[in-house]
């Protein structure tokens, strides 16, 4: 099955980040975590969390890689899918 992307809007992002208030050494996964933007800027606000990102698209993979490279001690991306 093919699903199409849909990049989370920063607003979006933002509120999710003033929501949620990981404590330290939590982990987070982001299921169908497309271009790294919500695993980015959660690594930007928190130095103290892990982050996982499950993304199916090979190119959606490369472009995370990319916007996250300077949290590569603390992201780790996975190309799969739910299953």
């Amino acid at each position: 099955m093919k699903i199409p992307y849909y990049p989370s809007k920063w607003e979006a992002i933002e509120k999710l980040l003033r929501t949620i208030e990981p404590r330290s050494g939590t982990k987070f996964i982001d299921l169908g975590s497309g271009d790294g933007r919500v695993l980015y800027k959660f690594a930007s606000k928190y130095d103290d969390i892990y982050l996982y990102g499950i993304e199916k698209n090979p190119l959606l993979i490369n472009a995370s890689m990319n916007r996250l490279r300077e949290f590569s001690d603390r992201v780790s991306l996975l190309h799969g899918d739910l299953f």
